[in-house]
């Protein structure tokens, strides 16, 4: 785990490649409103049916979840951000999954920040 410092929160964590697989059996997210400043649950779009409904095939480094009810509508602002909480070792870890691209009245499209993790660690290591 590498933890992140998101503006007071409790640390955000990238999921390194041992736990990836824990966070994606997890069904229901956890998505950050900016706006509201509130956190709401979100279920994940398999990628076909998202593609249908947005009309265009999402690249393999995109996840589609639900606009819960309640949630901002955020058709022009991205940035937000999908989370998950797992346990390792009996504790607590808020684990970063997507940021928001964009959105519609009814979904969420996120870049998955898991497909990136490598990427991501390489250059947290290089600093």
């Amino acid at each position: 785990m590498l933890p992140l410092d998101f503006e007071g929160q409790k640390p955000i964590c990238i999921v390194s490649e041992t736990y990836q697989k824990q966070v994606e059996r997890i069904q229901t997210f956890a998505i950050f409103d900016n706006v509201k400043s509130k956190e709401f649950s979100a279920k994940p779009w398999n990628s076909q049916m998202c593609s249908t409904y947005v009309g265009t095939e999402l690249d393999q480094n995109q996840l589609c979840v639900e606009n819960p009810p309640g949630m901002s509508q955020t058709n022009e602002i991205s940035g937000d951000i999908l989370v998950n909480k797992i346990m390792v070792s009996a504790k607590q870890y808020i684990v970063l999954l997507g940021v928001i691209s964009f959105s519609t009245e009814d979904i969420q499209i996120l870049t998955n920040v898991m497909t990136h993790t490598k990427w991501i660690a390489s250059k947290i290591n290089l600093n």
